[in-house]
């Protein structure tokens, strides 16, 4: 029979774990270890093959190949036009990508909504509450990688499924894109440019038919231009005018001036002139004195010397007598005329002025009547011209309005065209793929398995060790009861 073996424990004990104390350790509960780490490794192993993820990726080429005409009324507004592509628009681009928005509209489409699990099935969450988790989800899943120095940026998005992940790039691309149109041009421009350029269209065939039925209207052809005419006579006649004012004038001077020559000037000059007796004469004043004696002879057998009737026989005979004498003393003269030509030719200039005074007056007031009407006219003509004028400014606006928004509905057709065939800044570098392997590899999830399940049995391990209040060595004692140990025996005596 072999003795006990007694070991002394001296003042050199040690309280510190070494490895040994860890296999120790390790054996002690090596089933719980082995037992623990098999179950982490196989479970982990089998989440990991159940729950393998696909990554699909998808990148996009920003560019500056395409300037939209600007939603303006002027006719050439001003670009501002730059070919680089800032890393400010890389990530403009990248938020308008990820915003809430459009990851909402993927979640519907693709329909990553309706797979719920029991536990979701279980709480009777409603379909709009589980689209926002579905949203934030896939916000959380979805990587953008944006590298410096690069127009390229790149989207990835990791799924159980492989088939789903490459349908929710392909939907997020599609969507983006049409996200991208709508943000970078107004909906609607080719329609409001086709209702404005229809209105000016109308607007300006009722202008141009008001413009070409005013001339039979108004009696008007070129209102500006027969106004001009009408300036250009009354201009004229002014100058007629002022010419037979001058002419009235001028004759009615010359006519004082005739008249007052003539006033001092006898019509006939005497041309021949002979004194002499004038027999018949005289022979009368004696045959009438002859007869007035006789009837005083006559009237005095019958009346008093102082009859009236006697006295005026006397008086009679008197002036018959004073007569006989003038007679006798002033002997005929015989003078022979003719008409003075100074004479005559003053009064042929005489009338000549007169005849031309009354042309020139009726020439002045035939005149300044023309000038009335032709003032009238003016007046008239300059209304319908002013008119006629803004009729045709009218018709050329509208006419370059209609031009203008031809010209932008044209450009908002290409615009439209060139969406429609997608022909944008933003191309579609590389399409999302259906991914074929997983993101982690057979030996990646067997070395990650194996590592959970090291720490998690090794973990096990400890805290069953720290748990149990078992003293297994004489450390231990030591330790917890801070006296010295003088021996210890063994679990089990070898024979």
């Amino acid at each position: 029979m072999n003795d006990t073996n007694i070991v002394p424990v001296g003042s050199g004990a040690t309280s510190q774990f070494d490895i040994r104390t860890f296999l120790t350790i390790g054996w002690r509960h090596r089933r719980l270890l082995v037992a623990s780490f098999i179950a982490v490794l196989v479970g982990s192993v089998a989440y990991s093959l159940m729950n393998r993820s696909y990554e699909s990726e998808m990148s996009f080429l920003v560019q500056r190949e395409r300037i939209d005409p600007v939603v303006s009324s002027v006719e050439k507004p001003e670009l501002r036009y730059s070919n680089d592509v800032t890393e400010e628009d890389l990530v403009s681009e990248t938020q308008l990508m990820t915003s809430p928005g459009l990851l909402r509209k993927v979640v519907v489409l693709t329909g990553m909504y309706r797979h719920e699990d029991w536990w979701t099935r279980l709480r009777g969450h409603s379909e709009e509450r589980q689209i926002a988790k579905k949203t934030v989800a896939l916000q959380s899943k979805l990587s953008v990688d944006v590298p410096k120095k690069s127009n390229i940026f790149s989207v990835r998005y990791r799924a159980d499924n492989p088939k789903q992940a490459a349908l929710v790039l392909t939907t997020l691309s599609e969507l983006y894109l049409e996200k991208h149109m709508q943000v970078h041009r107004p909906t609607g421009q080719y329609e409001f440019f086709q209702e404005q350029t229809e209105r000016y269209r109308q607007q300006l065939a009722e202008a141009e038919k008001q413009l070409a039925e005013f001339p039979a209207k108004e009696g008007v052809v070129e209102g500006i231009a027969q106004r001009d005419l009408m300036v250009q006579k009354i201009a004229d006649l002014q100058v007629t005018l002022q010419t037979a004012k001058a002419g009235v004038a001028e004759t009615k001077s010359r006519i004082a001036s005739l008249e007052e020559q003539m006033a001092g000037m006898p019509s006939r000059i005497v041309t021949a002139q002979k004194r002499a007796d004038n027999p018949p004469l005289m022979q009368k004043l004696q045959g009438t004195l002859l007869d007035l004696q006789l009837q005083r002879a006559e009237l005095l057998q019958k009346y008093q010397p102082t009859n009236r009737k006697v006295v005026e026989v006397e008086e009679k005979i008197a002036e018959s007598k004073a007569a006989i004498d003038a007679a006798l003393n002033s002997p005929m003269t015989e003078q022979t005329t003719d008409r003075d030509p100074t004479y005559d030719w003053l009064q042929t200039e005489l009338a000549k002025a007169r005849s031309e005074l009354q042309s020139l007056q009726a020439q002045q007031v035939s005149t300044a009547r023309s000038i009335a009407a032709f003032e009238a006219n003016a007046r008239l003509y300059n209304e319908r011209g002013t008119e006629q004028q803004a009729l045709v400014r009218t018709a050329k606006e509208l006419e370059q309005s209609y031009q203008l928004y031809l010209r932008k509905q044209e450009e908002a057709r290409i615009t439209e065209a060139l969406d429609r065939n997608k022909i944008l800044n933003v191309a579609v570098a590389e399409e999302p793929t259906v991914p074929v392997l997983p993101v982690e590899s057979n030996l990646l999830i067997l070395l990650k398995s194996m590592m959970a399940a090291c720490v998690v049995s090794t973990g096990l391990v400890l805290t069953k060790e720290l748990m149990d209040p078992t003293f297994r060595t004489p450390g231990e004692v030591q330790r917890y009861l801070g006296v010295p140990v003088l021996a210890a025996l063994p679990e089990r005596l070898d024979g």
